[in-house]
């Protein structure tokens, strides 16, 4: 039977046990024993699990190295350790941390790509400026990559990859309309010129060969039209007196005039389908290649399977590679491709976190993470990547001194023009995905004036930084 109390027998045994608390909490506590003292708590034990977010997926090399070489040592310092490396997505870093710092589990160490600068407004990351210098790493970053991870003097990164894309092209393409192979483009109008030229059509008016293929609905398209064609024509996407904060600045007359130039390519000059897909049969390897395109862009993470896949044509030294151009601005800049590590500033493993950054950044491990096999064994894993650090990139033992296609074109040179997209500016990715996506899916297809499109694309990215500024900050 289920005994029951009245709400008399409730309040009763309740003033009972309330009385008794209070004598007891005012009787006398017993002397401690004769040369005895009375015994202290026990501190708090320390948390073993340390917790890594990355936003690699876990069969890259570079999940890979840090789980098999760089976790032991990291155990080997801090006994009892127990470190886990998580995948998140890149567009749910910011949200799935905002719950489990509620939840009390946050990472300690995270990859923040593409949230950086929502990150360090919101107080979350760690200043490594001081332990970075000392770790005499500091100076061999590039300069463009210094400038990425710092913000009003806070080093709130470490970077994990830095790569610049830049523009291929096949020569035997380029000498068949009249280019000189040699002498690729290095302005917008000489590009939009051979863009022009290199696409091709049937004679029934079918699309046969495309003249560049990136301009599409896409955030990679977004990110070329920021890190490169804004940027050269001396434009911002936010007001860059304030690098977090900072007013949409996408209506500018310079980024104005930088995205439709970009979008005439498509829209005016027709060296794309502005409908309909890509224009090469689906069983064509690789469009370049086999003529079906002009001008491509890759990073230089892509060339050693490159050089796989088409050795006969890479062997005839017929992949050109463009040094980034110049634009009307006189500036010369190159779309930025960089991923960086965070520390947890309220980390209760603060002391762990910094310890792993520091095995992180040491030569042979920074290296190691970029050019190790992956776990199948496979040598031409799926990213070589070039790095933040000079001395890296041009070590001879690094992979890049046995890949001409990257140690001897443009790849290396164009590491000193990286230019990023607003990704230290708060909300970046929903400005990205939520905004720029649709800004140039309308643009392309003229649903209003461009002007009119860009006023509408700065109010909405205004109106993003405020929301995220009172939900969470």
């Amino acid at each position: 039977m289920n005994e029951q109390l009245s709400r008399r027998d409730f309040l009763r045994l309740s003033a009972g046990l309330a009385a008794t608390a209070m004598v007891a909490s005012c009787a006398p506590k017993p002397e401690p024993e004769e040369g005895g003292e009375e015994e202290a708590e026990a501190p708090e034990a320390k948390r073993t699990d340390f917790r890594v977010w990355r936003t690699w997926p876990e069969e890259y090399a570079a999940c890979y190295y840090v789980r098999t070489k760089i976790f032991p040592e990291l155990q080997e310092k801090h006994s009892g350790l127990e470190p886990t490396q998580t995948f998140v997505n890149w567009r749910d870093v910011t949200r799935k941390f905002v719950e489990t710092k509620a939840a009390g589990q946050p990472p300690d160490v995270m990859d923040l790509e593409d949230n950086e600068g929502t990150f360090n407004y919101l107080g979350f990351v760690h200043d490594l400026m001081e332990p970075v210098k000392s770790w005499g790493v500091y100076d061999d970053l590039y300069e463009p990559v210094k400038d990425f991870c710092t913000i009003q003097g806070r080093l709130f990164q470490y970077p994990a990859y830095y790569g610049t894309k830049c523009h291929l092209y096949n020569k035997e393409t380029f000498a068949e309309v009249g280019l000189d192979p040699e002498n690729p483009p290095d302005n917008w109008e000489d590009f939009r010129d051979a863009c022009i030229k290199l696409t091709k059509f049937d004679a029934s008016g079918n699309m046969v060969r495309a003249g560049y293929k990136r301009i599409k609905p896409s955030h990679g398209t977004y990110e070329i039209l920021s890190g490169r064609f804004i940027t050269q024509n001396g434009g911002h996407d936010f007001d860059p007196s304030d690098e977090a904060l900072g007013e949409c600045t996408i209506n500018s007359p310079e980024s104005a005039e930088a995205i439709s130039f970009a979008i005439d390519l498509v829209r005016r000059d027709g060296v794309y389908p502005l409908k309909g897909g890509d224009p090469w049969p689906d069983e064509v390897e690789d469009e370049l290649v086999e003529g079906y395109l002009g001008i491509d862009e890759s990073g230089p993470w892509d060339m050693s399977n490159f050089r796989a896949e088409h050795t006969e044509f890479v062997e005839k030294g017929l992949l050109g590679v463009m040094l980034p151009m110049m634009g009307p601005a006189g500036i010369r800049s190159a779309n930025m491709d960089c991923r960086g590590t965070g520390v947890y500033a309220d980390s209760d493993l603060l002391d762990v976190a910094v310890d792993f950054m520091e095995l992180y950044s040491r030569d042979d491990h920074y290296a190691g993470q970029f050019m190790s096999p992956d776990p199948g064994g496979d040598e031409l894993q799926k990213c070589w990547m070039t790095t933040g650090r000079r001395s890296i990139n041009e070590s001879p033992d690094f992979w890049i001194a046995s890949e001409p296609l990257v140690s001897e074109t443009a790849y290396l040179p164009a590491l000193d023009y990286g230019t990023s997209p607003p990704r230290r500016h708060v909300g970046y990715v929903d400005y990205m995905e939520d905004g720029c996506v649709r800004m140039i899916e309308q643009m392309l297809f003229e649903i209003k004036p461009d002007q009119e499109i860009l006023d509408w694309l700065k109010e909405k990215a205004d109106t993003i930084v405020q929301r995220i500024v009172e939900e969470w900050a």
